[in-house]
């Protein structure tokens, strides 16, 4: 296949980057596997430590929780499950395709999505405009919609006793947080039409209204009996279910809550608890914490915890299942719906159906060959990639993806425009622009094409097999362009190469 030429320079710095970052957790690893200190909650110091370095984990009893919506969680949790929608899913880590140990599906507001390790998980609707729910499926997502109105409220009354004691009184911190939850102080509650406010109060209310909107839910379970899991490597905690690592894609200084279902054994007296092991990251001075997790309890990564601390989880004895209630910050399908519009805004059809460009400004391509690329990698290949059964599921997502396809395939037809102009006029600064775009797209192209191996994709279930959508061959004349740019980018170059 054809390649463009580039320099290395780039290359050869971002490299020198990344091998000085190995250097530096290298370093890490061998300063924490040399100190290997941590506290569980019997030890003498680990009150003292969680005061001083984790006073943002908040670990809330069963008990504060009605034993009835317990009771609908945990109904939510195992329809889910037995109906199929709880899957592990398949990732790639430096060149690696892994499966994950634990099966996960996201929950939430409709239209929203959430990455993680460069996966774009959609969400399963939680409401359903304004419709009740019509199936046990949709029963058990507003299920996770109820929980979370709960933590909104939870977090917003950890949030507000937080800020109110950096200067108080226990004694005026309370009355402050029933005053705020009964609405009587105009500091927190109304920031639209409260005058005269100091710049700490509009600032701590924008720290309340971050950490106290959740938008989606990431649902957990684990069989631990199921997998195989490696030991901890740092300070020798246990089995790890989750590395250490931070949630990615949040609000930056926003709540994470994570409600906490483990299944009891036949003989529960022996079951070993679930635990969520803390530490401080980058930094080998401070110890670690690991806090056991029991049945029906909750725990709150408050404020910004998530942006200064690394979480991970160590197994129990039994299955668990775990609901993470977090505030994306992912474009949304409402986002990508707006820009492609933008996009296409360069496209003019007259009276009789002929199409051209409107401008040929380099600003105005780079601006809708960016979308376009974002909806092909980020939408469409992201969406179909996952299988059949993925997409079944997700019925809401069907028609706005097969709309973006067709806005996609309109794309298609203004980066020919746009190819035809350059070549017709030689215009060789819009040529150069189309080669480093082509490069991009064609590259991104045969990673989505050769994501996973031959051996990877027998191991797959059938209802899992990835759709390569859009996907065409050159005899398929009803596409603009063809799948492989490969020859358009030799014609591009060839003109770019010719003397003024």
């Amino acid at each position: 296949m054809f390649k463009r030429k580039h320099h290395s320079t780039d290359s050869s710095e971002e490299e020198e980057v990344k091998r000085r970052k190995r250097e530096k957790k290298q370093r890490l690893i061998q300063d924490l596997q040399r100190q290997r200190e941590f506290f569980l909650p019997w030890c003498q110091r680990y009150e003292q430590v969680v005061e001083e370095s984790y006073s943002n984990f908040v670990l809330q009893q069963k008990d504060d929780i009605t034993s009835a919506l317990h009771g609908r969680i945990q109904w939510a949790f195992e329809t889910l499950r037995d109906h199929g929608y709880l899957y592990q899913d398949r990732v790639k880590i430096n060149k690696k395709t892994i499966t994950t140990p634990v099966s996960r599906t996201l929950i939430g507001e409709p239209g929203l999505t959430y990455k993680y390790l460069n996966l774009r998980l959609f969400t399963l609707p939680w409401s359903f405009a304004g419709r009740p729910p019509s199936n046990d499926i949709e029963e058990a997502c507003s299920v996770f919609r109820e929980l979370n109105n709960y933590f909104c409220e939870q977090s917003k009354l950890l949030m507000v006793k937080k800020l109110a004691g950096r200067s108080r009184s226990e004694q005026t911190v309370e009355q402050e947080t029933e005053d705020l939850v009964a609405g009587e102080n105009n500091n927190y509650t109304d920031m639209s039409t409260a005058s005269g406010k100091s710049t700490q109060e509009e600032d701590d209310n924008n720290v309340i209204e971050r950490n106290s909107n959740f938008n989606i839910t990431l649902l957990n379970y684990m069989d631990p009996s199921d997998v195989y899991l490696k030991d901890e490597p740092y300070y020798g905690m246990g089995r790890l279910a989750v590395s250490w690592h931070s949630d990615e894609n949040l609000l930056e200084g926003s709540t994470v809550a994570v409600y906490n279902h483990t299944c009891y054994s036949a003989r529960p007296e022996q079951d070993e608890d679930w635990k969520v092991g803390l530490k401080v990251a980058w930094n080998t001075e401070i110890p670690a914490i690991l806090t056991p997790v029991c049945d029906g309890q909750c725990y709150y990564m408050l404020d910004t915890m998530n942006d200064t601390h690394l979480h991970c989880v160590l197994a129990g004895s039994t299955p668990r299942f775990s609901s993470t209630h977090r505030l994306t910050k992912c474009t949304s399908l409402s986002d990508i719906q707006k820009k492609s519009q933008r996009a296409l805004e360069n496209l003019n059809k007259n009276e009789n159906g002929c199409v051209s460009l409107m401008s040929l400004d380099l600003g105005v391509i780079q601006f809708s060959e960016e979308i376009h690329d974002e909806v092909e990698f980020e939408w469409l290949r992201q969406f179909w990639m996952q299988g059949a059964k993925h997409s079944q599921e997700r019925e809401y997502w069907i028609q706005p993806m097969e709309e973006l396809e067709s806005q996609w395939r309109q794309m298609e037809l203004m980066t020919k425009l746009t190819v035809n102009a350059a070549m017709e006029e030689k215009n060789k600064s819009l040529i150069q622009k189309l080669l480093c775009i082509f490069t991009k797209r064609q590259s991104l192209r045969d990673h989505w094409m050769n994501r996973f191996s031959g051996r990877d994709i027998c191991q797959i279930p059938s209802e899992h097999t990835p759709d390569y959508r859009p996907y065409w061959t050159d005899r398929d004349d009803t596409y603009p362009l063809p799948f492989d740019l490969a020859d358009i980018m030799q014609q591009l170059e060839s003109i770019e190469e010719e003397p003024y």
